[in-house]
């Protein structure tokens, strides 16, 4: 059979890891059946059923973690991809300053007072 999208090819009856793509992420899907074309790269698969269900799970899970940030953990922040620069809020004024705070090294015990 020619390939439906291009015409250029005979399509080969294959079992393969086909890539799948969502939202800018990226899976794999497993030992798909099917007929694909060397030419283009389309492929007529013949188990459909199957490859529906594990998309449709993998767009849940993108859109959830898309959706509620709230559900990720502080690991996925620091493993996050995009990096900030080393001079990230390098001219940042302290928060906090020493003023108003009390120095324990400088204090002593009155002699009152039992230790």
């Amino acid at each position: 059979m020619k390939c439906p999208s291009c015409a250029a090819a005979e399509l080969i009856h294959d079992t393969r890891d086909v890539p799948y793509t969502y939202k800018g992420e990226s899976t794999i899907i497993p030992a798909v059946t099917g007929d694909f074309c060397p030419a283009c790269g389309e492929a007529v698969f013949s188990e459909s059923a199957r490859i529906s269900a594990v998309m449709l799970e993998f767009i849940k899970k993108v859109d959830c973690c898309n959706i509620s940030p709230g559900k990720n953990t502080w690991s996925d922040f620091f493993q996050s991809k995009d990096k900030v620069t080393d001079d990230f809020m390098i001219e940042r004024k302290d928060v906090i300053s020493d003023e108003g705070r009390f120095n324990f090294e400088d204090w002593t015990q009155p002699e009152n007072e039992s230790k």
